[in-house]
């Protein structure tokens, strides 16, 4: 039980931190990151099943839709993701390039500060 409550808090930290400290971009390069760590398929280890709507993606993490919807086209644009919304999939092609994306995003941040 103290394992289970220990493990939601510093999750919901983590979300404060997200949340209050980066840009909507780099708050969706996060979340989709943690759904992948999280939701992946068991047989398809880039494939997240059963991916939230754009509004919800936008509303987790703190943003509109028209830009949760930019910021996924041009990454889809760039071929780090690939949405299949007949398979009800959101495939994170380009792990490794998503994990930059949100390391630049931080830096530039830091920067700004």
């Amino acid at each position: 039980m103290l394992l289970r409550v220990a493990d939601l808090t510093r999750y919901l930290g983590d979300r404060v931190v997200l949340l209050a400290a980066h840009q909507a971009r780099s708050r969706l390069y996060a979340e989709l990151l943690r759904m992948l760590r999280e939701q992946a398929s068991p047989t398809d280890p880039s494939a997240i099943v059963s991916p939230p709507s754009v509004t919800a993606l936008a509303t987790i993490i703190s943003t509109g839709r028209s830009n949760a919807s930019k910021c996924l086209k041009d990454l889809s644009d760039h071929g780090i993701i690939e949405r299949d919304s007949e398979n009800k999939l959101l495939r994170i092609l380009e792990p490794e390039a998503l994990e930059l994306l949100l390391e630049e995003a931080e830096r530039g941040n830091a920067d700004a500060d």
